[in-house]
């Protein structure tokens, strides 16, 4: 009797193991599911501390908290009249690089850390001339940062109520890393002939006086070239304040940028 229960039991065990064989394998659908739910969301490549919270305010380190995706590209340093061209905030692209995890690691956590400005109420008195720019974008919007090497200054632009805003830092404690950066995935021999014409428009700077109108009431650009070429005597056209001063030439006509009362204007250079 003992003998026929075990052999009963023996039977129903290796039955139940077939059934469990003869199960049909997940469907596509279940399998994407699945693997749907083991991938982790990518975390902030940049996380703003407090201290510079404080400066940026609550927009700029909010809308960046969710940027997960980036790009780098090397920079022409003047603004493209190219409607045509590849640019990143107006400024042409020359080239896009793929830098390691490690570069881009170092020089996230740069961009977010106080200690990486010279943080006071004192503005530079320097071109922005841009060499470098990341995207940071996520399925919502972009972020773009755009560096100076030779003045060192970093520009975070972003997009606030329908409108492009933008905030610049004194990078001075950060210049060795931000030229390193540059050097390794930027090096001299990609440069154009766009870049060589910038180095040497810097030169040619370094040795001159700039040249300033202050804004009245009523002024727009062409008052403002108009009363440049009455006080300085040269042939100063809305189109070369425009450039020295990196904006769009169509963005100023349109009245998108335009001089603001008591604003000190520069309107070109002169020799010394």
């Amino acid at each position: 009797m003992k003998e026929s229960f075990f052999l009963l039991l023996l039977v129903f065990l290796i039955a139940a193991d077939c059934v469990g064989q003869d199960q049909p394998p997940p469907t596509v659908k279940d399998k994407d599911a699945l693997v749907t739910m083991d991938i982790p969301k990518r975390s902030a490549l940049i996380a703003i501390d407090s201290s510079l919270q404080v400066v940026l305010g609550d927009s700029l380190p909010n809308l960046l908290s969710t940027k997960n995706q980036f790009k780098v590209y090397a920079l022409s340093s003047f603004l493209s009249e190219d409607l045509s061209e590849a640019t990143l905030q107006g400024f042409p692209i020359l080239k896009e690089a793929k830098i390691s995890s490690d570069s881009l690691r170092a020089l996230t956590n740069m961009l977010g850390q106080a200690q990486s400005y010279m943080l006071s109420n004192f503005t530079k008195m320097c071109y922005f001339l841009p060499n470098m720019g990341l995207r940071l974008y996520d399925d919502q919007d972009t972020v773009d940062i755009l560096i100076s090497l030779e003045c060192n200054l970093v520009r975070f632009y972003f997009r606030e109520a329908d409108k492009v805003e933008f905030r610049t830092l004194d990078s001075d404690p950060s210049s060795a890393l931000l030229n390193e950066v540059y050097r390794t995935y930027f090096p001299v021999s990609v440069a154009s002939q766009s870049n060589k014409e910038v180095l040497e428009t810097l030169s040619m700077q370094l040795i001159q006086s700039p040249l300033y109108i202050t804004a009245r009431n009523g002024d727009g650009w062409y008052k403002i070239a108009q009363r440049a070429k009455q006080k300085y005597g040269l042939d100063i056209r809305v189109r070369d304040i425009c450039k020295v001063n990196n904006f769009r030439y169509e963005d100023a006509i349109q009245n998108k940028v335009f001089p603001k009362i008591g604003e000190q204007v520069l309107v070109g250079f002169v020799n010394e």
